[in-house]
C-alpha cells in the first residue's frame, strides 16, 4: 500500500509557527539550532519503543511510525547535501527529491527499526556538526528548490529541523496539557508544595502550580545546562520582552525599557521602591485579605502596615481608601499604596475605572503607589487585566511584573520593576546591586516564556478555566455550607467557611501562614492543606485560600477529603 502524496508547501514554517506541532521559527535562532537538531533526533529511539509494531500503519494512508523514521533518517542527508550546495556554491538549485517515491523505493515499511535509528541519530549528528561549522558569514547564503523556493543556510535548518520535530509528533502520544500531571510525577517533585507537609496530604496550599514546564522553558534550560551558560545575566532582554508581551497581551505600549529595572522577585522590588518613597515609620496601606507577604517584607522594612480593607463586594473600597490615605498622610508624612492586581487572595480584576480613581486619591493625597502584578498574565475568560500604569494619573506608580506565577517559574528569580513618567528618576536611584538577586536562569527562562509560551499559557487558562467551573459544580455537592465568589483572575479560591463553626481561636496574625486553625486545620487533618486564611489580614477569619491549578482528578479527590473531614 502506498501513502496519499502530501501536495502540501511547508516553507512558510521558517517563517511562522505551525499551529499543528508547535514549531515557532522565532524561537531558534542560529546559536541553538544544531543542539536542538540533537535533542529532536535523540527522542526518536523511545518514540518507536512506545509501539509494539512500529512497522504497523494506524490506517492504510498514513505511514507507521517506522516509515515515519525512515523518512527523517533520509531528510537529514538531503538536507546536509543542500547545505553544501549553498556553502560551496553561488545560489544553487538543488537536485529534486521526490519522498514519496523515496518511501517506495526504499521500503520504508520493511526496514529494521534499529537500523534505521541507528541512522537516523548519525545522519542528525551530522548535519548538526555541518551547522556548528557554518561560518558566520555564510548564514544568509541561498539556494533554491527545483520549484523556486529559495533558503538561506539558515532557513535550510528551520525547514530541516520542522521536519523532524513534527514528524515526531506524528508518532508521538497526544501532547499532555499543561495541568495534565499525575500525583505519582508530582510526588517525585522536590520543590516545597510537595514537601512541607506528609506524602498522603493532598497540597493545595502555596501559588505553586501542578504543571508540565512549557516547552520553550524547557529548551531555554536544557541550553542553559548543556553550553554551562551559568553566569551573569547582560542586558535589557526581559525588560524588551515584557514590553512586546504587553503590547500584544494587554494592548499597552506604554512599557518603556528606559523606565525599568530587573529586581529578584516582586516582593525585594517592592520593599525597594517603598524605602525609596516613605521614610522609616511611615505607612504602607494595604487592602486586606491580602497576601501575607505584604504584611511580614512591610514590618521588615521598619514601615507600619495600615489596613484599608476590600469591600464587603471583593473589591476596591474607594471611599475607605480615601479616608485612610487622608489619615495616613496628615502632618505631611510620605506613605505608599501597597496594591495586589489582580487580588490575592479574591481574584479580583481591577477595572480601568478602579485603578483611575485610586491614581486620583494617590495624587491627591500624596500617597506613592506599588502595584505588585505578578498575577497579570492569569486573567481568566470574562475579565480583562488593566495594567496599573496604563491608567490616567498613575505617572508616579510603580508596577512589578514577573513571569514566574503565569509559567510556574518560582524557583528561576527573575522581576521588573517599572516606573511611571513621574517615577523614574527614583527608580534609576536604586543602588545598583538591587537588581544582583535576579538569575541568569530566571531571566532567561521568563524571557523565552513572554517570548514563546503563549500558546501554553492560553492552554493553561482554558483548564483553569474548566478547573474553576468543576469547583463551582463540585463545592454545592460537597461542601454546602462552603461558599466563595468565583475569581476573575489568578488559581486561587477564596472559600468561606464560617458556616462550619469551626472557631479560628486565637493565636494567628496577619503574615502567618503556619499556624493552622479552625476549618484550616480541621481540612489538613483530613488530608488537604490548604492556605489559612487569618495569615491575609481581617477579612480572612473563618476562610481558607484554596490552589485550584492542578489536575481535575486530585482537585475531586481533595474536595472529599474536605467533606469528610467536617462531617465526620
Amino acid at each position: 500500500m502506498t501513502t496519499t502524496p502530501d501536495t502540501k508547501d511547508w516553507t512558510w514554517v521558517t517563517e511562522r509557527r505551525c499551529e499543528q506541532c508547535g514549531f515557532d521559527p522565532a524561537a531558534v535562532d542560529r546559536g541553538t539550532l544544531a543542539e536542538r537538531m540533537r535533542d529532536g533526533a535523540a527522542c526518536w529511539p523511545g518514540l518507536l519503543l512506545r509501539h509494539e509494531d512500529p512497522a504497523r500503519r494506524p490506517d492504510p494512508g498514513t505511514w507507521s511510525p517506522l516509515e515515519y523514521a525512515a523518512h527523517v533518517r533520509d531528510v537529514a542527508a538531503v538536507m546536509h547535501q543542500r547545505l553544501g550546495l549553498i556553502l560551496g556554491g553561488d545560489d544553487p538549485t538543488f537536485p529534486d527529491w521526490d519522498q514519496d517515491r523515496a518511501a517506495v523505493d526504499g521500503r520504508y515499511g520493511e526496514l529494521d527499526p534499529a537500523t534505521v535509528l541507528g541512522q537516523l541519530a548519525l545522519g542528525w549528528e551530522r548535519l548538526a556538526a555541518a551547522y556548528d561549522a557554518v561560518p558566520e558569514d555564510a548564514w544568509e547564503r541561498t539556494g533554491r528548490r527545483g520549484d523556486g523556493a529559495g533558503f538561506t543556510a539558515y532557513t535550510l535548518g528551520l525547514y530541516a529541523l520542522h521536519d523532524l520535530e513534527h514528524h515526531a509528533q506524528d508518532v508521538a502520544p497526544p501532547r499532555p496539557r499543561p495541568l495534565d500531571v499525575t500525583e505519582a510525577e508530582l510526588l517525585r517533585r522536590s520543590s516545597l508544595k510537595w514537601r512541607a507537609f506528609p506524602e498522603d496530604t493532598l497540597p493545595l496550599w502555596v501559588a505553586e502550580m501542578d504543571a508540565h514546564l512549557a516547552e520553550p522553558v524547557r529548551r531555554t534550560l536544557l541550553h542553559a545546562a548543556r553550553t554551562g551558560d551559568t553566569g551573569y545575566p547582560p542586558g535589557t532582554g526581559y525588560a524588551e520582552a515584557w514590553a512586546d508581551f504587553a503590547a500584544r497581551r494587554w494592548g499597552w505600549d506604554g512599557l518603556a525599557v528606559e523606565r525599568t529595572r530587573v529586581v529578584p522577585d516582586v516582593m525585594q522590588g517592592a520593599m525597594h521602591l517603598v524605602a525609596a518613597v516613605t521614610d522609616p515609620g511611615d505607612a504602607v496601606v494595604v487592602s486586606p485579605p491580602v497576601y501575607p507577604p505584604f504584611y511580614s517584607f512591610t514590618a521588615n522594612a521598619g514601615r507600619r502596615v495600615v489596613e484599608a480593607p476590600m469591600g464587603a463586594d471583593g473589591r476596591l473600597d474607594l471611599d475607605c481608601l480615601d479616608r485612610v490615605f487622608g489619615e495616613v498622610t496628615r502632618g505631611g508624612r510620605r506613605a505608599a499604596y501597597l496594591l495586589c492586581s489582580p487580588h490575592n487572595p479574591l481574584g479580583t480584576v481591577h477595572t480601568a475605572e478602579e485603578l483611575t480613581a485610586v491614581a486620583e486619591l494617590s495624587e491627591r493625597h500624596g500617597v506613592r503607589v506599588v502595584v505588585d502584578e505578578i498575577h497579570a498574565p492569569l486573567v481568566l475568560p470574562g475579565a480583562r487585566f488593566v495594567p496599573y500604569l496604563s491608567v490616567p494619573g498613575s505617572e508616579r506608580g510603580f508596577a512589578l511584573l514577573s513571569a514566574s506565577k503565569g509559567w510556574n517559574l518560582a524557583g528561576l528569580k527573575a522581576a521588573l520593576a517599572v516606573a511611571g513618567e513621574g517615577a523614574a528618576e527614583e527608580l534609576a536611584s536604586l543602588p545598583v546591586e538591587v537588581g544582583h538577586g535576579a538569575t541568569h536562569l530566571g531571566l532567561m527562562t521568563q524571557t523565552a516564556a513572554l517570548q514563546h509560551g503563549e500558546p501554553w499559557l492560553d492552554e493553561l487558562l482554558e483548564q483553569l478555566d474548566a478547573n474553576r467551573a468543576f469547583l463551582g459544580a463540585r463545592l454545592p455537592e460537597l461542601l454546602p455550607g462552603v461558599t466563595w465568589q468565583p475569581p476573575e483572575g489568578t488559581y486561587l479560591a477564596w472559600l468561606d467557611c464560617r458556616a462550619l463553626g469551626l472557631d479560628d481561636g486565637v493565636g494567628a496574625r496577619p503574615g502567618d501562614q503556619s499556624t493552622y486553625l479552625g476549618s484550616a486545620k480541621a481540612f489538613l487533618d483530613g488530608g488537604v492543606a490548604l492556605s489559612p486564611g487569618t495569615a491575609f489580614g481581617p477579612g480572612g477569619e473563618g476562610r481558607v485560600r484554596l490552589n485550584f491549578a492542578t489536575s481535575q482528578e486530585i482537585l475531586g479527590r481533595a474536595l472529599e477529603r474536605m467533606a469528610r473531614a467536617v462531617t465526620r
